[in-house]
């Protein structure tokens, strides 16, 4: 029988091979290459606009491992891009299957016990990806923008409903894991705000918003569909939703009064008085312009020093390293008439508010994996054994990467103009670059414009 000391170093050896087991296919599951590396590729097939050939890629990997959601919405947002809605639908479709079966799933199972026992070994790519909140309302987004691409317009409002439900219920779990692990990390011996002095720029642009759902354009984007399937005091409120995040939008505002007016609210009739605003003539039709700007910022790792009374130990854990610029104005002309853009979601502040929440529960599992991965070098290299202790040593430098995962197509932010028409075809201008659109008597024709650093990618929808 074999002593409890050579139990425990079997028992050590078998978790490692269990791990490397795991890293099958490990560019995919990003546990010994960084998934920015990964996403720096996608980032520039699409920009070429070689969309079959990284869909293709994409399809092919990763089909069961722990980065499955986060394939799926790249899937889903590239073949948007590729003006394919039918297969945009089907893997955004998927994705939020996995949402679902995660909030469904029991808060231990055996699974998660696993997953997370896996990744006290390895790091935090071991563990399944689960999305972040901001991410999450913009794969609804995507999906009503898809239906209304397939001529669906009640499935598109059902699509906004049911983000709107999942938006509140996912902010309060969030707000509830935040505090959650604020104290786990103080029983760790962590203090939250000793972190903070690392990452300035981070916590700056963190600042520009209140938390990590402020996504006014997918409250007008429900706007939009709410009035036209004509459910009017739904549109107002999500109007209304979108004009607390951005109060000084004048696009806003005028909706807002034209809204509030036609429901008889009188705080709309007196902002309207207030702000001279007059509505646009009955017989009209409008065109929204929604314009995404460049991408989302990339995640790098920091090592973040852990001073005891006898080491220094360093934990890898990601940030993003800024810089932050502000949305800027983009211009166009509709028909012969200049209009501005202006900002309604600024992802990289989301982004970093985002991941400034996640930083105490981090902090807190990477020292558990630290200390787990001490204890597994002692026991490989006891009695001398100086293969063993090579082996823990390679493996630990080896795994030593921060879990730099998001999803890379997002843009860095989205902007919206819109205009009032007569019926008839009229002519958006982006310099040389001219695209036609019908306007309809009290109808809405949104144009999507995709700006990343290729060429202006537009998608026109008709509500």
């Amino acid at each position: 029988m074999p002593s409890p000391r050579h139990a425990l170093s079997y028992t050590v050896y078998c978790l490692i091979a269990l791990a490397l087991l795991a890293l099958d296919g490990c560019a995919s599951n990003s546990i010994f290459i960084p998934y920015t590396e990964h996403a720096q590729r996608i980032r520039q097939a699409v920009m070429l606009g070689q969309y079959p050939q990284v869909v293709q890629r994409l399809s092919t990997t990763d089909q069961g491992g722990a980065n499955r959601l986060l394939t799926l919405l790249e899937l889903g947002r590239i073949e948007m891009l590729a003006h394919d809605p039918k297969a945009s639908l089907d893997d955004f479709t998927q994705a939020m299957t996995l949402w679902d079966a995660e909030d469904q799933r029991a808060r231990i199972s055996l699974t998660q016990t696993t997953e997370e026992g896996a990744s006290l070994l390895t790091n935090d790519n071991a563990i399944p990806y689960q999305g972040r909140p901001y991410e999450r309302s913009m794969a609804h987004e995507y999906q009503a923008l898809n239906y209304l691409a397939v001529g669906r317009l009640s499935d598109a409002a059902v699509e906004v409903r049911r983000a709107e439900f999942e938006q509140r219920q996912v902010l309060l779990a969030e707000q509830n894991s935040i505090a959650s692990a604020e104290n786990h990390a103080r029983q760790q011996g962590f203090k939250p705000g000793d972190y903070t002095r690392f990452f300035p720029d981070m916590n700056r642009a963190a600042g520009r918003v209140k938390n990590a759902f402020q996504n006014a354009m997918a409250f007008y984007l429900s706007a939009l569909i709410y009035e036209a399937v004509d459910q009017p005091n739904d549109a107002y409120v999500d109007v209304e939703q979108a004009f607390e995040m951005w109060p000084d939008n004048p696009i806003l505002q005028q909706d807002m009064v034209r809204l509030g007016t036609a429901l008889g609210m009188s705080d709309a009739a007196r902002l309207g008085q207030r702000l001279h605003i007059t509505p646009p003539p009955p017989q009209d039709g409008s065109v929204v312009v929604m314009v995404e700007q460049g991408w989302i910022p990339e995640r790098a790792s920091f090592k973040f020093p852990i001073i005891t009374q006898s080491t220094i130990n360093y934990l890898a854990i990601p940030y993003y390293p800024g810089p932050f610029p502000l949305p800027q104005p983009t211009s166009l002309l509709i028909d012969q008439q200049q209009a501005t853009t202006l900002p309604l979601v600024d992802f990289e502040a989301l982004a970093a508010f985002d991941l400034k929440g996640q930083m105490p529960a981090l902090l807190a599992r990477q020292w558990l994996r630290l200390l787990t991965q001490q204890k597994m070098q002692r026991e490989l290299g006891s009695n001398g054994n100086p293969l063993g202790a090579l082996l823990g040593g390679l493996f630990t430098v080896l795994t030593d990467q921060a879990d730099l995962r998001c999803w890379s197509t997002l843009p860095a932010n989205s902007q919206m103009t819109r205009a009032w028409l007569p019926p008839g075809p009229h002519t958006l201008s982006w310099g040389s670059l001219r695209v036609p659109v019908t306007i309809r008597s009290g109808h809405t024709t949104l144009v999507q414009v995709v700006d990343n650093g290729g060429p202006l990618n537009i998608m026109t929808y008709n509500l």
